[in-house]
């Protein structure tokens, strides 16, 4: 539930733009709240978000080589970019996107195998 809360509000911005939300805790933990957090039925949470991208998803039904070693690439630079920030849990979400992307086997053509291949072993090492 909270995420779709947050997907609703960040596709109201650009990228660049930033925004704190007051939220009925009902729409982020449903009715009863979260007690392990201290949040009760019926408290305002608020939400900073900054949206800073859209990244096209490229999903498993996409069964275009290039196009999923394309967007693998750019999450590997992306990744390498955020992991400079020092922002290392973004950077592993963004790694592991890179491994998601690939993880279906195709009948890879011999020069896309490898380009996976490198891919690959630059995300695991």
């Amino acid at each position: 539930m909270f995420e779709e809360t947050v997907r609703i509000i960040a596709g109201t911005l650009k990228p660049g733009e930033a925004c704190t939300c007051s939220v009925a805790s009902v729409y982020a933990f449903g009715g009863d709240g979260c007690q392990e957090l201290g949040i009760n039925p019926g408290d305002a949470l608020n939400i900073d978000l900054e949206l800073l991208e859209i990244v096209k998803d490229i999903g498993p039904e996409d069964d275009n080589p290039e196009a999923r070693i394309a967007a693998a690439e750019e999450a590997k630079s992306r990744a390498n970019q955020v992991f400079k920030t020092g922002n290392t849990e973004e950077a592993l979400a963004s790694y592991s996107r890179v491994l998601t992307i690939l993880e279906q086997d195709y009948n890879w053509h011999p020069d896309l195998k490898q380009s996976v291949q490198r891919l690959r072993s630059r995300v695991h090492s």
